[in-house]
């Protein structure tokens, strides 16, 4: 039997949730009341590695200071007396979107805008205190049963980038500038470019993940390989999600994620107050009496209907804890040429050193130095002629 990773604090393993490169999430009882939680620790290994401890720590003190319905809850943290950081959160009961859609396809037009708007109910709150998530995905996106409907639920803050206009500590060891954060197949092209993120990062992945649920691919699955995929998010402009949908979608919902998706952040929406805004134009429409109806339903023993709750204005596990790799080690192919396989269904989350960009000065001493033995060759068959 495995030892009680949390032996020694308030708390008492359950049992095992899961398990990811980084960190293991356990469901566990609170000494004090009985109460079930959930508990993300950081692997024993990497208990004396002070950058993957300040993650752990930065995440908590996230989490903690985000208060809010669409944004999963901490309710402690601590340090077992092995060394080992961690953080408690609430229990809630569902699945996450990833698991869902595997489950039961995907979501119909209607359900899709209802996702969205809580969505970024969340993030609009996170972006607020400074927060910007940069690790959107499906995974990372939690469908919590609450009172007969679903409750959608921010999770996953692992490499959530704190700005500086906010009250909740920087990281210690910050990410260093030239590096990709993210998960390439939802990340933004400033991510991709290792560039400087802000909210309208999140507002891209936001879009993009929509796209999918909308279209049931991405509007870059067509690349041979990684190389081309990234190229393709850097330069290629994607069709509309109703070129691939079966399904009527509304023109308005087209261009709201066609504007999400601007390869420029200022011709993005600015904020997901704004996003929000436009969204619930759409709503409106596809409220109508000729509008889409809700399709998706769950499992007979769950509920009938995918019932979301409206964002509100007026915990359950992390499936795979994020992967940090060395960067020194997970060097991106020069030029992201070489060729390699789609990412799956559930990527990883990677921190990608990118290769540096060859610079002109370099270019034109090589082509200084070809045209010198150029004529150096052409001086010496002259001379023996």
């Amino acid at each position: 039997m495995k030892p009680d990773p949390l032996a020694g604090t308030n708390y008492k393993m359950l049992s095992p949730i899961d398990q990811g490169g980084m960190g293991e999430v356990v469901l566990a009882e609170r000494l004090e009341d009985g109460a079930e939680v959930v508990v993300k620790l950081l692997l024993l290994k990497y208990a004396n590695d002070p950058r993957l401890v300040d993650r752990m720590e930065v995440e908590a003190q996230i989490l903690e200071a985000l208060k809010h319905p669409n944004i999963v809850e901490v309710l402690d943290h601590g340090v077992t007396p092995e060394g080992r950081p961690f953080f408690v959160m609430e229990r809630l009961h569902g699945r996450d979107l990833a698991d869902h859609v595997d489950a039961h396809g995907n979501l119909g037009v209607y359900e899709v805008v209802r996702l969205l708007s809580q969505l970024l109910a969340g993030l609009e709150a996170a972006h607020e205190r400074g927060v910007i998530h940069r690790d959107l995905k499906p995974s990372n996106v939690f469908l919590a049963e609450s009172f007969g409907s679903i409750k959608v639920k921010l999770i996953d803050f692992g490499i959530g980038k704190v700005l500086g206009n906010t009250d909740i500590p920087a990281p210690a060891y910050p990410t260093e500038a030239g590096t990709l954060v993210g998960t390439p197949q939802y990340a933004a092209p400033e991510q991709v470019k290792g560039r400087t993120v802000d909210a309208r990062t999140d507002l891209y992945a936001a879009g993009l993940l929509v796209y999918h649920l909308i279209a049931g691919r991405g509007p870059f699955d067509h690349s041979a390989n990684m190389g081309a995929f990234m190229r393709a998010q850097l330069t290629e402009e994607p069709k509309p999600p109703s070129f691939y949908c079966p399904d009527p979608v509304p023109l308005e919902l087209d261009e709201l994620l066609m504007r999400a998706l601007a390869k420029d952040p200022a011709d993005r929406f600015q904020s997901a107050s704004e996003m929000r805004h436009d969204l619930q134009q759409v709503e409106a429409l596809l409220r109508a009496p000729v509008g889409y109806a809700a399709t998706t339903t769950w499992d007979a023993q769950e509920l009938r209907t995918l019932a979301l709750d409206p964002p509100s204005d007026s915990l359950a596990p992390p499936r795979v804890p994020t992967l940090i790799v060395d960067p020194k080690k997970a060097a991106l192919p020069e030029e992201l040429g070489e060729t390699r396989t789609l990412i799956p269904r559930a990527p990883k989350t990677l921190i990608i050193e990118l290769p540096k960009r060859r610079t002109y000065t370099s270019f034109a001493i090589a082509l200084l130095a070809s045209v010198v033995t150029m004529l150096m060759v052409g001086w010496l068959i002259v001379s023996y002629s």
